[in-house]
């Protein structure tokens, strides 16, 4: 049987086949994973900001008002070590 393997037309015995394409399906399943793994953690670190954003609003809104100007408030509040959730 004439079929793609890697790119390229081969031909294929039904084993050859059935070993390529699992391999194939390995590889998407693979990459997919990773893909969704990444956005999970992206989002999980997003979500711990928050939480610690939540946690701490009354010492961040004490700093912001304190500050003289919007970039002192940014360096105060990035210089800052925000303990995470207990």
């Amino acid at each position: 049987m004439l079929a793609l393997n890697g790119g390229r037309p081969e031909l294929l015995t039904l084993r050859d086949i059935i070993a390529a394409f699992i391999a194939f399906r390995e590889e998407v399943i693979t990459r997919r994973t990773m893909h969704l793994l990444g956005k999970a953690r992206e989002r999980a670190h997003i979500l711990v900001g928050l939480l610690i954003a939540v946690e701490s609003i009354d010492p961040i809104i004490a700093l912001i008002r304190a500050s003289a100007d919007p970039a002192a408030a940014r360096a105060g509040l990035v210089g800052q070590r925000w303990p995470p959730a207990r």
